[in-house]
């Protein structure tokens, strides 16, 4: 992001860029989260933490079996990832990053105006 608002003189390019990276980055943790609940479900049950959780949630706990239960926790996890961590942490780091490149570029711009 500061790269960008740098070149280009626009914070707004900043914010777009780190966004979008977010937004990669997110879809990357949701998609390997998918990929564990596809494959790897016998190993999240068969683990013993999640063995304890299950046995202390499972009378409140509105999902049929502990395979359901760790398969939507792991997909809320997942679009947290994708919505929160991703598209929204990456646009606020946007503004930062582009605020410090745009200050940069016109610092830039200001110390080397010919006299």
């Amino acid at each position: 992001a500061v790269i960008i608002a740098f070149q280009t003189d626009s914070m707004i390019r900043g914010i777009e860029v780190a966004a979008w990276s977010g937004f990669v980055s997110g879809l990357l943790a949701c998609t390997m989260a998918l990929s564990i609940i596809l494959f790897a479900m016998p190993f999240i049950t068969q683990d013993p933490l999640n063995a304890a959780e299950w046995a202390g949630r499972s009378a409140g706990s509105s999902a049929p079996t502990m395979a359901a239960y760790f398969a939507f926790e792991t997909l809320a996890g997942a679009m947290l990832h994708l919505v929160v961590l991703g598209i929204m942490m990456g646009a606020l780091l946007g503004v930062v990053g582009g605020a410090a490149g745009k200050t940069i570029h016109r610092t830039n711009r200001l110390i080397r105006r010919p006299s």
